[in-house]
């Protein structure tokens, strides 16, 4: 009865509005238009004509007033506040959106312009999302390609810079706002005009806080002035470097890391080189990098060896937080050295020169380690001596710091490296792992496959990550690993069960052997709480897959760095 009450006091306001509505509609109806007004009045009643364009003005506001109410009422959307739009509004400037194309694209800001006169002003005065912009450099034959009546039009401001005056053009709506350039010097482009708007930018006080730099070896000298008008405001720098052709060669001449490292980066958090060369002997001594967290370095494809990284290293083991290299092949004995601390460091990531990864791992100490990843080991040869010098000192590395390693992974690796965590105390603080081989020469007798049957080493393991083209053998291993592991949690064992699974999609190219992977699967979904598989998610609830759209706090469908 009194649910009734309610709903008839609501229907008798919600008319009481429709009424007040249809009478104000009715009243400013009434009222004449402008140009009657101006047609009937003489000029002595100027003043009054005056008043009466200001009240006309007034109610043209509370016309749109009352839309906006109106529309605010049926629209969700509508209802929102203007600074919870703004939080939605910056949630989208990073998404990625899938396009036409196999490659996905960023959001683009200007969509929230098109959409009504509200979200426009409030995209407007959002100052971050146009924060980002890509600035090309260009060449008269490449813009030929796409105009051929380019080599007619005289040369202009914006002429070798793609798309430049609508860029920078939005680039001013992000007004004080720090802003992010991703820089792409192509072989044979003109780079003069980009640097000298990029010299302009920074000339009216505006800061780069964060600066991704693609550029071929002949175009270094306009990276070098880009680097330096970013130098002291940039938080986060990468620089990738390609070559021409397929000499590695190349890349030893011209900018190095002795011209990045020797200078001063007050405000550098986050340093991303690629294709960037580390001498030996640097021509200036390298300075302190006193706030950097991350450091990625890839050196495939160039003479680097451990001589020449560790007076890197040495330059912000007090901060760093995230380490990341990929070697090359080059490798050379070292003499005894100092052990390099790192007290904060806590995700550590090294692929490539086996020989590199090794002396590495015997030099560096990380007490607060929690992610170890190791991957792809490049050497000429498989030998099984090699591959327990990794295990080794892989497991004397984690000892000696005394760190507790919750997420592990081992991929592209042989099975020997596993094994060599059997009986240690490594092994115990162990949570997540990573494994499998993808595209190797790995043998399938060298192959981490029996880690399904090893797993009892580590008591603590509830999460698990293929990396690999499954068979139907391996799921079923992988089943009966789950299966034991669960028996075994509830008979009183200190062992977790697994928890949570995810592999690649299926690659059986038979329908019987997909049914097969499919029964496996589906008895691994009942057993497990979450499980993902390629793009699909099980939902235990309702016997369904569903579209995985990454998150959660172990797995995440998205690249480690993208580019801005």
């Amino acid at each position: 009865m009194e649910q009734h009450s309610h709903m008839t006091l609501h229907a008798a306001k919600l008319q009481a509005t429709v009424d007040a509505a249809k009478t104000l509609v009715d009243t400013l109806g009434d009222i004449p238009v402008r140009t009657i007004i101006r047609s009937r009045g003489p000029k002595s009643l100027n003043a009054v004509l005056h008043d009466v364009y200001e009240l006309e003005d007034t109610v043209q506001r509370l016309l749109r007033k009352v839309d906006e109410l109106r529309n605010r009422l049926f629209s969700p959307t509508a209802r929102l506040p203007d600074e919870i739009l703004q939080e939605i509004f910056l949630y989208c400037r990073d998404a990625i959106v899938q396009t036409r194309t196999s490659t996905p694209d960023r959001f683009n800001p200007e969509v929230l312009t098109h959409v009504c006169r509200r979200w426009r002003m409030i995209a407007l005065d959002t100052g971050v999302l146009w924060a980002q912009s890509t600035l090309a450099a260009t060449s008269s034959l490449q813009e030929s390609r796409l105009n051929p009546r380019h080599m007619l039009l005289p040369v202009e401001r914006f002429s070798y810079i793609r798309n430049g005056q609508r860029r920078l053009a939005l680039l001013d709506r992000s007004k004080e706002v720090p802003l992010s350039l991703y820089l792409k010097f192509p072989s044979g482009s003109n780079t003069q005009p980009l640097t000298d708007e990029l010299s302009r930018i920074v000339r009216r006080e505006r800061q780069i806080d964060r600066l991704n730099i693609r550029a071929s070896i002949d175009c270094d000298d306009a990276t070098s002035a880009s680097l330096a008008l970013a130098q002291h405001t940039v938080r986060w720098l990468k620089i990738t470097r390609r070559r021409k052709h397929s000499n590695p060669a190349e890349l030893v001449r011209g900018i190095n890391g002795s011209d990045i490292l020797s200078k001063e980066w007050p405000r550098l958090r986050h340093l991303v080189l690629d294709g960037i060369s580390l001498p030996r002997d640097p021509a200036s001594p390298y300075l302190l990098l006193s706030d950097l967290r991350t450091l990625d370095l890839s050196l495939a494809g160039l003479a680097v060896d451990i001589v020449c990284l560790i007076p890197v290293l040495s330059l912000c083991n007090p901060t760093l937080e995230r380490l990341t290299i990929r070697f090359g092949y080059a490798s050379q004995r070292l003499v005894s050295l100092d052990y390099i601390i790192y007290p904060r460091l806590r995700r550590l990531e090294l692929s490539g020169g086996q020989g590199n990864i090794i002396q590495l791992l015997e030099r560096i100490r990380a007490p607060s380690l929690t992610a170890l990843y190791i991957g792809n080991l490049l050497g000429e040869s498989q030998r099984l001596a090699v591959i327990n010098s990794v295990g080794s000192a892989l497991i004397s590395l984690l000892q000696a710091s005394g760190c507790a390693v919750r997420l592990l992974s081992l991929t592209e690796v042989s099975g020997a490296i596993w094994r060599a965590f059997a009986g240690t105390s490594a092994a115990i603080t162990v949570h997540s792992i990573r494994y499998g081989s993808w595209g190797t020469g790995l043998q399938a007798d060298d192959d981490a496959i029996e880690l399904e049957n090893g797993l009892l080493q580590f008591p603590n393991l509830e999460e698990l990550c293929e990396n690999r083209q499954h068979t139907v053998q391996s799921l079923r291993n992988l089943l009966s690993c789950v299966k034991v592991r669960k028996r075994l949690h509830g008979n009183g064992v200190m062992m977790k069960p697994i928890r949570r699974l995810a592999m690649r999609a299926p690659f059986e190219e038979t329908a019987r052997g997909l049914k097969t992977e499919a029964d496996i699967q589906m008895q691994l979904g009942q057993l497990v709480d979450e499980m993902v598989v390629g793009d699909l998610q099980w939902h235990r609830a309702t016997n369904q897959w569903l579209s995985y759209q990454g998150g959660g706090d172990w797995l995440y469908k998205r690249p480690e760095d993208q580019d801005i």
